[in-house]
């Protein structure tokens, strides 16, 4: 959000609460992923505040581990359907990942090539 925005003040509360608690516990994140949280995480790394960045796009790293999306056949079709929704232009998914070329902050980089790659891996097929 802007900053001049209601939510710019609560928004590091509300990701903080789902980065530290909710990102280990699959019968939350689902609910969350199925209504465009992959969306909002996505829109969150170019954000001008490094902890912002930082926790979506480490979120986005742990949701990789959190289900098993490469089973076959697929567990959830609905998850997957909202990975490859990332794929949308105007999600800007790829775009954001490459803003982490510069090292925002420690491990950035790292964190967004594992992202694309498990995310391509995915979507491939």
């Amino acid at each position: 959000c802007p900053p001049s925005h209601p939510l710019a003040k609560s928004q590091p509360l509300f990701l903080g609460c789902l980065f530290t608690i909710h990102r280990q516990h699959e019968h939350l994140m689902r609910p969350f992923v199925l209504a465009g949280g992959l969306r909002a995480l996505a829109g969150l790394i170019p954000d001008e505040n490094v902890y912002i960045a930082s926790q979506a796009l480490d979120t986005l790293l742990g949701l990789t581990a959190l289900f098993d999306w490469h089973a076959d056949p697929p567990e959830d079709p609905q998850l997957l359907a909202c990975m490859a929704g990332l794929s949308q232009p105007d999600v800007g998914f790829i775009k954001a990942l490459e803003a982490c070329y510069e090292q925002r902050f420690p491990g950035c980089s790292s964190m967004a090539l594992s992202v694309l790659a498990f995310w391509l891996g995915l979507v491939r097929y």
